[in-house]
């Protein structure tokens, strides 16, 4: 038998700690990314990082599996992130 907290908490891990993580990766993908002047693409991609965290919290606790809540933050991640890695 599996315990009932366990979904939860996966959930609450991967909507917190995840979707950190994913907006710190896309607020430095759009740093690198947009045509501008740096301080301004360093500033929109810090606000638009908010957004993307406060998506993917509720992404987390939308989806109808677990597997999916954390493969929905975690693909993100990882595909933004190696893109991010290889640009300059």
């Amino acid at each position: 038998m599996r315990p009932t907290w366990l979904p939860m908490t996966a959930r609450i891990l991967a909507g917190f700690v995840g979707g950190y993580v994913l907006s710190a990766i896309v607020a430095l993908f759009l740093a690198r990314t947009l045509p501008a002047v740096r301080l301004e693409t360093v500033l929109t991609g810090a606000m638009t990082g908010f957004a993307v965290n406060v998506v993917a919290i509720v992404w987390a606790f939308a989806a109808r599996t677990t597997l999916r809540a954390c493969l929905g933050i975690l693909l993100p991640c990882a595909a933004l992130g190696a893109i991010t890695h290889f640009i300059r």
